[in-house]
């Protein structure tokens, strides 16, 4: 049965985004990424494969494990659950909960058909809100598998590490991380590798009109945060996450996949 659990309506509200001249990121995921909710142009960024869907999607499919039964999903940050639909298409399904800040988005992803392989068995549910808070409502223990697509470059690398040890806690003994995101080269700042991503936007994103591009280079200056893969496999080690590994990558987007072990975050771990 598809669910979509209501929270308190100030957690719904989507402002306008606006580029501030010093932008930093933040613990919580921003509240006007806008971009996304502009569903056509969103299709299309899907449809032209400009950030990678197909390779990723054959890459989830292909790093899940063999659980030996129908498994539990959490899709944090989910949109409106394009990533996740897709790479979970072959799998046996006995839950699907997806975080948003969107309600739009969620309900869109619950008007899709059935993911994963059994169509007689939905039990989607939706929550919508800051998944920063709503991860920490979720059962500890609870889910097989735990994907992180293009959620977390939004956060501040604070926001980061707390957010992967909230998953860690609401996974099983076995339970596996996904994490999709863009990543920064060794030694390459974040003003370089926006260049880089703003130049494949303009130049290759042709699905889009001319002034769309210049929205999603406007959002990427805005709201984008990226860290290097270096980092990333740290703040996973950090949060408990085992047999750490890549398992796609082009020059912009990553998929490393890891598998939950013990729990070592403290407040000073990022800095040592």
């Amino acid at each position: 049965m598809k669910r979509l659990i209501l929270s308190p309506p100030e957690t719904l509200t989507l402002s306008p985004m606006k580029t501030p001249p010093d932008s930093r990121p933040n613990s919580a995921p921003p509240e006007g990424l806008e971009i996304f909710q502009q569903w056509d142009m969103y299709d299309r960024i899907v449809h032209g494969n400009w950030m990678r869907h197909r390779e990723l999607w054959t890459a989830i499919d292909q790093t899940i494990a063999d659980h030996g039964h129908a498994i539990k999903v959490l899709d944090v940050g989910s949109g409106d659950g394009a990533m996740a639909f897709g790479g979970l298409s072959d799998q046996q399904l006995e839950s699907y909960v997806a975080l948003d800040l969107s309600k739009d988005a969620l309900q869109r992803m619950l008007d899709k058909p059935t993911p994963g392989q059994n169509p007689t068995h939905d039990a989607r549910e939706a929550i919508p809100g800051d998944f920063t808070r709503t991860i920490k409502e979720q059962p500890q223990g609870h889910f097989d598998v735990a994907i992180c697509s293009f959620s977390l470059h939004h956060l501040s690398p604070e926001g980061k590490q707390n957010l992967l040890s909230n998953v860690s806690h609401i996974l099983n003994s076995r339970g596996q991380l996904i994490w999709i995101d863009i990543y920064l080269k060794p030694d390459e700042c974040r003003d370089e590798f926006l260049n880089r991503l703003e130049h494949d936007i303009l130049n290759d994103w042709v699905t889009l009109t001319p002034s769309e591009r210049r929205e999603a280079v406007e959002h990427i200056w805005s709201s984008d945060f990226p860290e290097t893969e270096m980092l990333m496999e740290r703040m996973m080690q950090i949060a408990g996450f085992l047999h750490r590994r890549r398992i796609w990558s082009d020059d912009l987007f990553c998929m490393w996949a890891s598998q939950k072990g013990q729990h070592e975050f403290s407040q000073n771990a990022l800095k040592t």
